[in-house]
């Protein structure tokens, strides 16, 4: 503790003396002015000759040595600038700057003039205030400073001949005592200021390095996480076409339910870094509203059903624009709250006309929510309803997402809701002007068949290449793995027949799995279809990946994603992944 209070009052007092010296740079133009008006007032009533010796050593000091000091001290290395030799240059100038004003009282001095006497001394005292401000950073150069100003005019007036001057010499000792009376508390409200400063860059630094340690864990951990899930929802998904009784089918669809809990919650985080990247970016299309409502209800009617819920749909065909993939995810995420949340009644997903678009809503008769929480339910990691049971799972990050979404698409988003009445989430899309509704493409969601296609896997798991292979089999393919991308490039020269699809993990013994996509697509002379599969959803690696001419798939991988995913790629469609 004693070394880092230690290096804490170091820190102060370079940034001290660094602002003695920033007051430097604007000194000579302030001094050259001042003994400029000086000379021209007392020229006729001085000894000239001493005036001019004067007002040159005036040149000097503020035209020649402050700021040749200044260039120096400014092109020092940082560990020598402002350190104990530069805070001895700041003394010596501070005692030059203020013995220029000094001897004054003794080159300047007009005994004929009571007038140029005291304009003299106003001229002096002005220089005694204006350094109390200029030196207020550092005390010891504002006593450098202010001791050769004022105590020549004190010893001056005080052996002065005159009887009224020794009031004078009084006078201005007092007014000196003030000044420094007036600088200790400037000073050390300064000397707070700087120690506050530097110790919340302390602690900021500190928080820093502990969120940077955090943020490393929770990536690694991720990664760690999203690598067994990976494998154990390809094994599931293989594991139903050898489990013919209904028995085990429901333990199968129970599997993959709690799967499908675990993958949507870590997509989730996984949305949060694409949106903090911003590699989310929308793709605007036109479709019918209808059709994608109605997708919805059937995926999460039986779902409903098994809650004892009614799920009802209502809609017209109504064709709008908007990015069909984020639009889904917000309106999954919208109707799968309202259905976690009702305990008995009915669940409505519609679709009508408002003026200028269509609102899309998901209406429900849960236990509606409090209005003190309207405020909170859109903020991450803030959960409305109960703790007990299953009604806690989560970490509140469903409607934060849904926010940041509907502000991606620029699409109003709003709720109604009252304790005990339920809930209305609703999105506002703008209708497609014009033309017959669109017909919607199936070509894109059909799964192909792998008969006939070879697959290269490229990963170092073990336990995950098992996986892949035993899935893609199952398809059809003729797979062949690998452990790196060394091995995949000494292979190639002798496999037999080009491989139809390259399915690569990220991290791979002593290069990425983007750089053996590359090296393939410098060996073909083209990019081959080529699949990135990986656990690293860091804000830096979303934001990379998101630059990528080849999908890519994040870990825990749905099934049907990478099927889906495979049938773009083998049919030759550009496809960029959400």
């Amino acid at each position: 503790m004693r070394d880092m209070a230690g290096e804490l009052d170091r820190q102060v007092l370079r940034q001290q003396i660094a602002q003695v010296f920033v007051q430097f740079d604007t000194l000579p133009l302030v001094g050259v002015i001042g003994g400029t008006l000086l000379l021209l007032l007392m020229w006729h009533n001085v000894d000239q000759s001493r005036a001019l010796i004067w007002y040159a050593g005036v040149w000097i000091l503020y035209m020649g040595f402050i700021p040749l000091t200044s260039y120096i001290e400014k092109r020092l290395p940082e560990s020598r600038k402002y350190a104990d030799a530069s805070r001895r240059r700041a003394m010596t100038l501070c005692v030059m700057d203020g013995a220029i004003w000094g001897v004054t009282a003794f080159m300047l001095h007009a005994p004929e003039s009571v007038f140029h006497q005291m304009a003299l001394l106003t001229f002096v005292i002005g220089a005694a205030s204006v350094g109390s401000i200029t030196y207020i950073s550092y005390r010891p150069t504002f006593y450098a400073q202010l001791f050769p100003i004022l105590i020549p005019f004190v010893l001056k007036f005080a052996f002065s001949t005159e009887s009224q001057y020794p009031l004078v010499a009084v006078c201005i000792a007092f007014y000196m005592a003030i000044l420094i009376w007036f600088n200790r508390f400037l000073y050390a409200a300064f000397a707070e200021a700087l120690y506050l400063r530097f110790k919340l860059n302390e602690q900021k630094e500190v928080a820093e390095k502990a969120r940077a340690s955090q943020t490393q864990f929770f990536a690694a951990a991720s990664h760690d996480l999203r690598q067994p899930l990976h494998a154990y929802g390809l094994l599931a998904s293989s594991l139903r076409r050898l489990v013919p009784d209904r028995e085990g089918q429901q333990i199968l669809d129970t599997m993959s339910s709690s799967m499908g809990a675990m993958r949507d919650l870590l997509n989730t985080l996984l949305d949060i870094s694409k949106l903090d990247a911003g590699a989310m970016q929308p793709k605007l299309e036109r479709f019918d509203i209808k059709l994608l409502l109605e997708k919805l209800f059937l995926e999460y009617e039986s779902e409903a059903a098994e809650r004892g819920i009614s799920l009802a749909f209502r809609s017209m065909s109504l064709s709008v624009v908007s990015d069909k993939m984020l639009l889904e995810r917000i309106l999954r995420n919208l109707l799968s709250n309202s259905i976690h949340y009702t305990e008995h009644g009915t669940v409505i997903l519609a679709a009508r006309f408002l003026k200028g678009g269509v609102r899309v809503e998901v209406r429900d008769s849960g236990p509606g929510i409090a209005e003190e929480f309207h405020e909170v339910i859109f903020k991450e990691y803030e959960r409305i309803g109960g703790t007990d049971g299953d009604k806690g799972v989560g970490m509140g990050l469903g409607l934060a997402i849904v926010q940041r979404l509907s502000g991606l698409l620029g699409m109003p988003l709003g709720f109604r809701s009252k304790l005990g009445e339920g809930s209305v989430f609703y999105v506002d899309l703008p209708a497609a002007q014009g033309g017959e509704n669109p017909v919607q493409s199936k070509g894109a969601e059909e799964f192909v068949n792998l008969s006939g296609k070879k697959v290269v896997v490229v990963d170092d798991n073990d336990t995950v290449k098992f996986a892949l292979r035993f899935l893609l089999q199952g398809w059809g393919g003729e797979v062949v793995e690998f452990s790196s991308g060394s091995e995949l490039f000494e292979s190639l020269p002798e496999m037999a027949g080009k491989p139809d699809l390259f399915i690569v993990d990220y991290r791979l013994p002593g290069e990425t799995g983007v750089e053996v996509i590359e090296r393939l697509g410098r060996h073909y002379g083209h990019l081959p279809p080529a699949l990135l599969i990986t656990g690293d959803t860091s804000v830096e690696k979303v934001h990379n990946f998101s630059s990528l001419t080849f999908p890519v798939l994040y870990k825990p991988v749905a099934p049907d994603d990478l099927r889906r995913e495979i049938a773009h790629l083998l049919v030759g469609r550009s496809h960029t992944s959400h």
